[in-house]
């Protein structure tokens, strides 16, 4: 819809998960990780949809085509920030985020 212009999808998955014990991105939930529950429910709503991880990186075997990882910059730390810069940089009007353990996830973002 050229009416609200070039969004851009933002998986927030950049904590550490030390609460959760594991990377939460790997997690599966009704037999899908919570990263593809997030990139496929951002996808439907966005023309690209970016992972912003920190230290701990989503691993690349989690991500595909549609998907990239957003690298850490010094300026921008903080995941929502990044995805912030990105959209920036690329053209984008508007960001939509989704950190990665908040499912389900509407079906009309």
């Amino acid at each position: 819809n050229e009416e609200r212009g070039k969004i851009l999808g933002a998986v927030l998955a950049g904590g550490r998960s030390t609460r959760f014990g594991s990377d939460k991105s790997a997690a599966v939930w009704q037999g899908r990780t919570l990263l593809d529950h997030a990139r496929v429910a951002l996808s439907r709503a966005c023309e690209r949809v970016v992972v912003c991880a920190g230290s701990n990186a989503t691993p690349l075997q989690f991500l595909d085509k549609c998907c990239q990882t957003v690298p850490n910059r010094t300026s921008a730390r903080w995941g929502a920030v990044r995805g912030l810069h990105h959209a920036l940089e690329n053209g984008f009007d508007a960001v939509l985020t989704a950190p990665i353990d908040a499912h389900p996830l509407p079906d009309d973002l």
